[in-house]
């Protein structure tokens, strides 16, 4: 089950369906968040996800910690540029993190995927180092299809930082 926490985003990319839905950005309450959860039965995978950046939302601790409460399995989908504080709270409580990451190449410009960003590689970097040879959160990096030598060096990164699944995506604006 997805669950879309805020629409709200970090990134300006121009293959998002964001960028033309001229919605008024919000987050949705915790209180809302839990009258959600509290409908669903136990043992389901919720993915805090959509067309904003979960880790905008001010309680977005919160709500992965309710719903850990609720014997979910919990996930979260990001661009990763905002990963850092989060890294020793996201290893202790989710099953599972998808990082967007479309290019290594700084330089290149991503005209149909998040754009490149060292910081966001730093981080997978970091994540990856500081989970050692737990196995959870499984972390998964998530390339929007576009450009094949791009896609290529973005997978051969996965695997050489220790990423354990890559997950292609058909660009699709």
């Amino acid at each position: 089950i997805q669950i879309e926490i805020t629409n709200r985003c970090n990134y300006t990319c121009g293959m998002c369906p964001r960028e033309s839905f001229n919605l008024s950005e919000k987050d949705i309450s915790l209180d809302l968040f839990k009258t959600i959860i509290d409908r669903i039965d136990s043992g389901y995978n919720i993915t805090l996800t959509g067309w904003g950046e979960p880790l905008l939302h001010p309680e977005l601790m919160d709500m992965i910690l309710y719903t850990k409460r609720k014997r979910h399995h919990v996930g979260v989908t990001t661009n990763g540029l905002l990963l850092a504080p989060f890294i020793e709270k996201f290893l202790e409580t989710l099953d599972k993190l998808t990082i967007s990451l479309d290019s290594i190449e700084e330089d290149s410009e991503v005209t149909d995927g998040h754009p490149s960003n060292k910081v966001v590689q730093k981080n997978i970097e970091s994540l990856l180092r500081s989970r050692g040879n737990r196995i959870k959160p499984i972390i998964t990096i998530q390339i929007t299809m576009h450009d094949k030598p791009q896609c290529l060096d973005t997978i051969r990164f996965a695997g050489e930082v220790g990423a354990d699944r890559v997950y292609l995506v058909r660009l699709n604006n």
